[in-house]
């Protein structure tokens, strides 16, 4: 910008001056030619002429540049944001269909529990209901099981034999292992159901 200097002769401020107009002229020209430029880019009309005057305005256009700078960070969050909620919706209605799935298991479960229970003499709201049906059916299944096994008199191996020796094994329905050391007894194996028994000898 040019400051008139009195240590300077009229010729030389002169000069100065011109060069600093000169300066200021092309940059002017081009601020209004990026000015109408930026209009183009981005036009915003009013319904009367002063109204569109101001609307095509430095002020105006630059804010609106300012504005549309930023509109590729804004689409970019939006289509995250929809990412987002779309991953949201899928992983929820996977959350309930294997909920209704898991349902419909269960569902089926007790219907065959039931059943189960009712081929083998018990009574609906007597010996069992519909809620413990599934575990009364477990229960049954292992005394079912152990019943039958109790009926073999011969030895058999059992788990936690570790502090007998030369010990023949255990009999079913027996209080104790053939040498004495181990109380042994029925349990269910992991897994164990009424529609797939798991029933082994351990020592306790």
């Amino acid at each position: 910008m040019f400051t008139r200097n009195d240590k300077l002769s009229r010729e030389e401020n002169i000069k100065l001056a011109e060069e600093s107009a000169s300066k200021a002229s092309q940059l002017l020209d081009a601020i209004e030619t990026a000015v109408k430029e930026g209009f183009k880019h981005v036009p915003k009309y009013g319904t009367t002429p002063t109204q569109n005057k101001k609307l095509a305005s430095v002020t105006e256009v630059i804010a609106r540049l300012q504005s549309e700078k930023s509109i590729a960070y804004r689409l970019k969050s939006d289509y995250s944001t929809m990412d987002r909620i779309a991953a949201e919706k899928q992983k929820l209605e996977e959350a309930q269909k294997e909920k209704a799935t898991k349902e419909a298991e269960r569902v089926k479960l007790v219907g065959e529990a039931i059943q189960y229970l009712i081929q083998n003499g018990k009574i609906i709201n007597e010996h069992f209901t519909i809620e413990n049906a599934i575990s009364k059916a477990n229960d049954l299944a292992f005394e079912l099981v152990v019943d039958k096994l109790n009926q073999d008199n011969t030895p058999i191996d059992f788990s936690g034999d570790d502090n007998c020796e030369d010990c023949a094994g255990w009999i079913p329905g027996s209080h104790r292992c053939d040498c004495g050391n181990r109380r042994v007894g029925w349990v269910m194996g992991w897994g164990h159901s009424f529609k797939q028994p798991s029933v082994y000898a351990e020592a306790y």
